[in-house]
């Protein structure tokens, strides 16, 4: 076991005869990942991460390293919310993942939000360095949190950092604050009454200005209740950030987005994660 390191996951895919295969499929400790889960109407491999225990314990670290090489093209996702646990001691939860992408790679990593239980003290940071010609699909995301009483907000201290870097130049650098405690997170700035916040980035060659204007035309005709903001970036792609009630209504704007993006730019087919029957179909 890596030292000091409770989950473990390390992942390579590489292109071989103009297919993607995950040459490196590893995990230790609390970590697990899925076999490939059969994607309809295209061949990218497609895999969960898995948490044994059902969330993270107090004073727990988790790492995950990815490695996408050049023209290769995978999805992956976690098979439910990061569920983070009491820290009755004030020792901090943390996860670090690490996304290399090589040339002309395309990589999605679509994850769950992060459901913050009363009192967790949990960090997360992201790490992603690519070259100019690769895409990267980021979604991640939390919730106001769990608590006995069913009070939103009532966890001690919450951080989502992303960073990105192209060619190793700082090209993107995101840090979410949450300190309950400290602050009213139903106020302007922070959930504005919401209790589901989620983000998508796309970084790619292939997010034109007229993708983007696509996008935000698709995301303004559709029928939905959630507050949503779209923003380009110095680099071509963009950040999507949604604020909602029900992650699903959030997720469903985001989808919305990413697909858009995927049969326009990519020639991929739609993608719909239905995790939980095929993961339990297995």
């Amino acid at each position: 076991m890596k030292q000091n390191i409770d989950g473990l996951i390390q992942m390579t895919f590489v292109n071989r005869s103009k297919r993607t295969i995950a040459s490196k499929v590893y995990h230790e400790g609390n970590s697990r990942v899925s076999s490939n889960i059969p994607l309809p109407n295209e061949k990218t491999p497609y895999y969960f991460f898995i948490s044994t225990g059902g969330g993270f314990i107090e004073g727990e670290k988790y790492e995950v390293d990815m490695m996408i090489d050049k023209e290769a093209h995978a999805i992956v996702t976690t098979q439910a919310p990061t569920y983070v646990y009491k820290c009755e001691n004030g020792i901090q939860t943390k996860q670090t993942v690490h996304i290399d992408l090589k040339e002309e790679c395309t990589f999605e990593y679509l994850t769950d939000e992060v459901i913050p239980y009363k009192n967790s003290i949990y960090k997360q940071e992201t790490i992603i360095r690519m070259k100019d010609s690769s895409t990267i699909a980021l979604i991640d995301g939390v919730t106001a949190g769990w608590s006995e009483d069913e009070k939103p907000f009532q966890y001690t201290d919450l951080q989502m950092k992303t960073t990105i870097l192209m060619n190793d130049r700082l090209i993107y650098n995101d840090h979410l604050i949450c300190e309950p405690r400290m602050n009213d997170m139903a106020s302007l700035g922070h959930f504005e009454g919401h209790s589901n916040y989620n983000s998508l980035i796309i970084v790619s060659p292939k997010c034109t200005d007229e993708v983007i204007e696509r996008i935000r035309e698709k995301l303004t005709a559709m029928d939905t209740d959630i507050e949503f903001g779209l923003s380009t970036l110095e680099k071509p792609g963009f950040v999507l950030r949604t604020l909602g009630d029900k992650s699903e209504k959030n997720r469903k704007v985001l989808m919305a987005a990413l697909n858009c993006f995927r049969i326009e730019q990519l020639k991929a087919p739609e993608l719909n994660l239905s995790k939980n029957e095929h993961y339990f179909q297995k």
